[in-house]
């Protein structure tokens, strides 16, 4: 399974327990992947950085970046600053 490779534990089980799995993967993948471009190391990060789901939004466990997800139209955009 794709989303138990590249995923915590933790992301894994909130995907998982998603009342739509295909969306909850699809926003947390965008958001790593983003995560990834800005380290400069791609999905080799992906298990370095986790990513929570509260009050129905994803939060960055990492307090010193920030983020943007949208989605429209099945796709997704996900943006990722470091503070």
């Amino acid at each position: 399974n794709i989303a138990q490779r590249f995923f915590g534990d933790k992301e894994w089980q909130i995907i998982k327990k998603s009342a739509n799995f295909e969306n909850s993967f699809y926003q947390l993948w965008c958001l790593k992947e983003a995560y990834g471009k800005m380290l400069g190391n791609g999905i080799q990060s992906f298990k370095t950085h986790s990513f929570k789901f509260k009050n129905n939004k994803w939060l960055a466990e990492n307090k010193n970046i920030r983020f943007f997800l949208s989605q429209k139209s099945g796709e997704y955009l996900a943006v990722v600053l470091k503070n």
